[in-house]
């Protein structure tokens, strides 16, 4: 009789430790479906920051191409400026043009 309640006893024992085992398993299939839904969750987040980033870039990079293009504009308005004004000058102190010749210095 010891040895039918010694084996009744470990198979009590082996019963309760695979009822152990089921309920770890089943906690930790739950937490693994946590994770699951937290990873999706943060794959979905981080394509949403991929996406802003590469928006925010590309603003960037408009601006920046504004920016020298109103930099060029500027230089050109500002050279046509200088142009112009040195065509003023230059014609201000040419002698204007009269139909009648000069005489001479110096002459009778």
């Amino acid at each position: 009789m010891a040895g039918l309640a010694r084996c009744q006893r470990e198979a009590a024992e082996v019963t309760e430790l695979m009822r152990q085992n089921v309920v770890r398993a089943l906690e930790r299939d739950g937490r693994l479906g946590d994770l699951d839904t937290r990873a999706r969750d943060l794959r979905a987040m981080g394509e949403a920051f991929t996406r802003s980033t590469r928006a925010v870039t590309r603003r960037q990079q408009r601006r920046g191409h504004r920016r020298w293009r109103l930099v060029a504009i500027g230089l050109g308005a500002l050279l046509l400026l200088l142009l112009l004004l040195a065509l003023a000058l230059w014609l201000a102190r040419s002698p204007p043009a009269t139909g009648t010749p000069r005489p001479p210095p110096g002459g009778d």
